[in-house]
């Protein structure tokens, strides 16, 4: 029988393969765009890890995805926005890319072992 979790994990999968699918995207090239390997990237779609806090927030500043509906299923999959060109999306999508890059060296120096 599925916990909770796996089921949350299934079903989040599950959103994450319909908006790669409808942006018309193979899984390395949503792999690159939410800074995964593709490796890991196919595990999360198979539903057996989740997308961190970071590439959630990657797919609502890159595709305009609520989070609410992602992690949990509540309210519109889109989120109401303004008309952005595709000059604001790459300058977007360079912020938060630079954020993840960010967040990451925080993680490597927290993770790494002392001497």
């Amino acid at each position: 029988m599925e916990t909770n979790d796996e089921v949350s994990k299934s079903q989040q999968a599950n959103r994450l393969k319909h908006i790669r699918e409808l942006h018309g995207l193979m899984q390395y090239e949503m792999a690159q765009k939410l800074n995964y390997q593709k490796s890991t990237y196919n595990q999360i779609e198979q539903g057996k890890y989740r997308l961190n806090g970071a590439a959630v927030q990657l797919l609502k500043m890159m595709f305009n995805i609520n989070p609410l509906w992602f992690r949990e299923g509540h309210g519109d999959m889109y989120l109401k926005k303004a008309v952005y060109s595709a000059d604001d999306w790459k300058h977007k999508y360079e912020e938060c890319r630079m954020e993840v890059e960010r967040l990451n060296l925080i993680i490597d120096g927290l993770v790494k072992k002392p001497r």
